[in-house]
């Protein structure tokens, strides 16, 4: 699987949830596996221990909630 396909699923959740999201948790980070939400958290490092905690060792996004993504963003994945 080839880097730039791999959050594929989890970019199109966070734009198909976006609006919703950011109406009701902007500034929160959100955690996204495949093309579901897992849950908000109030910090990067919170969203980023749930994701390891909840789903393992597999590639998850997460993402500050309207903000523009950062390349950091892409650190958790893991192949």
């Amino acid at each position: 699987m080839e880097q730039e396909h791999c959050l594929e699923s989890e970019v199109a959740c966070y734009q198909r949830e976006k609006r919703a999201l950011e109406g009701a948790a902007r500034g929160k980070f959100v955690l996204i596996h495949g093309e579901r939400v897992v849950g908000l958290f109030d910090t990067r490092r919170q969203a980023i221990a749930a994701g390891y905690d909840q789903l393992g060792v597999v590639p998850f996004l997460v993402r500050c909630v309207g903000d523009e993504p950062r390349e950091l963003d892409l650190m958790h994945l893991l192949r």
